[in-house]
């Protein structure tokens, strides 16, 4: 109840993916992985970063790649970054080469075999540090297309149909497994210290491609994102102009992918899946959504209508809005292998990622937000004065249903942005 109770009071301030959760997880691995002050394996492991990209130069959409290469030196790991764009590649080597004061060489006759152009960081001894490759990975290795979505920029390109690939527009790229990569660069075998992939709904094909790895117990940590694209039907009803109907009445019925599957397919696998957010002082948080701790209200894409309260009066969306109600969302989350090869550095990241103490003594002083156990009220009026008609509010409060200050039009559940006509 504790987790429950810390997202659902604190839902898009402290757990949007826009934020700086996912560079503060890195750190506090890192930092977790040098306090046992001895190497942990025979060989450095791998960090991988898959959708590796710099788009913004902080935030949810800066390069994993960049933290990673500013944390791991070249004798302590190798880190392998795919993006499949032509721009945000070029971008990648540019960044990366100035960041390690190194540059990122074109590979060349050694490459042949690749699937699309590599580029690496060598290292002082003039081997691989970083490797990046401009080639997408998925669960085989094929053909595909590749489209941004519909008046969007790179970073939302997608090897999903339903997202940005439609037959008139996009380009042939050929992807690869992360299974295969591993073996044709001899790092079969190896420990996948960290994988992270951000591929605009396409996540759960770059796991598949991994299967061999995972299997194996090689990946104790595992970054996605779970957001709009997680499925067909979470995207269509985020999409969904001036209706705000749920994708499904409950996670369980949801078709596709879902926060509530992928904890399953995770739990089936050995792995703890946690919401990655914030704490105090900015540290990373994570909020348990495997087994017991498991709730429906933290499917939070799958309806964008639901809400959040700090305190049980002000309620906010999980969700953002526009004006003609397509919404948007994003969040973070960490798969944690029970059983890892290495126990020691599991329990020091989870105590790195705790909830916050001070949240902590609350509950241990007896206060309890009871409002996160309860359905939110369903007369939610907008706190904002003289909201236009047009506009879409973000704040709520509960409400009479006065003349001066209406309810928002009344569906089932709590779903409106704008005041009722």
């Amino acid at each position: 109840r504790a987790h429950t109770a810390y997202f659902l009071t604190n839902g898009r301030s402290k757990f949007w993916g826009a934020g700086f959760h996912v560079e503060k997880l890195i750190n506090a691995l890192r930092e977790a992985e040098l306090s046992l002050g001895r190497r942990r394996a025979a060989a450095p492991p791998v960090l991988v970063d898959v959708g590796a990209a710099p788009y913004n130069t902080i935030g949810g959409d800066i390069s994993h790649v960049l933290t990673m290469a500013s944390l791991w030196n070249e004798s302590s790991a190798m880190i392998l970054g795919f993006e499949p764009g032509v721009h945000p590649f070029s971008r990648l080597k540019d960044f990366i080469g100035k960041a390690v004061g190194r540059p990122a060489r074109d590979c060349s006759t050694d490459c042949a075999d690749d699937a699309g152009q590599t580029a690496n960081v060598a290292s002082s001894d003039g081997q691989p540090w970083v490797v990046l490759r401009n080639t997408p990975l998925s669960n085989t290795e094929r053909t595909v297309q590749i489209a941004n979505s519909p008046g969007a920029g790179d970073n939302t390109a997608s090897l999903e149909r339903n997202y940005g690939v439609a037959s008139d527009r996009g380009r042939e790229v050929r992807a690869v497994t992360l299974d295969n990569e591993l073996r044709r660069r001899g790092l079969d075998g190896r420990e996948v210290l960290l994988l992270k992939v951000d591929v605009e709904g396409h996540e759960l094909a770059v796991l598949r491609g991994a299967d061999k790895a995972i299997g194996e117990g090689r990946v104790p940590f595992i970054l996605l994102e779970y957001g709009d694209k997680m499925s067909p039907a979470i995207w269509g009803a985020m999409k969904r102009r001036n209706d705000a109907t749920p994708a499904a009445p409950t996670p369980a019925l949801l078709e596709g992918p879902s926060l509530f599957r992928l904890q399953r397919w995770a739990d089936g696998r050995g792995y703890d899946t946690y919401l990655l957010g914030e704490g105090d002082g900015g540290r990373p948080v994570l909020v348990g959504a495997t087994g017991r701790y498991w709730r429906d209200s933290l499917e939070v894409c799958r309806d964008k209508g639901q809400k959040w309260s700090r305190d049980g009066r002000r309620w906010e969306n999980f969700s953002a809005w526009d004006p003609s109600w397509s919404a948007v969302c994003w969040y973070d989350v960490l798969l944690v292998l029970r059983k890892p090869l290495e126990p020691q550095l599991r329990q020091l990241l989870l105590e790195r990622t705790s909830l916050p103490p001070r949240f902590c003594r609350q509950l241990s002083d007896g206060w309890y937000p009871t409002w996160v156990d309860a359905p939110t009220p369903e007369r939610l009026c907008c706190s904002v004065q003289n909201l236009k008609q047009t506009d879409v509010c973000g704040t709520f409060v509960a409400c009479a249903g006065s003349e001066n200050n209406p309810p928002l039009r009344g569906l089932r559940h709590v779903r409106g942005l704008r005041r009722a006509r």
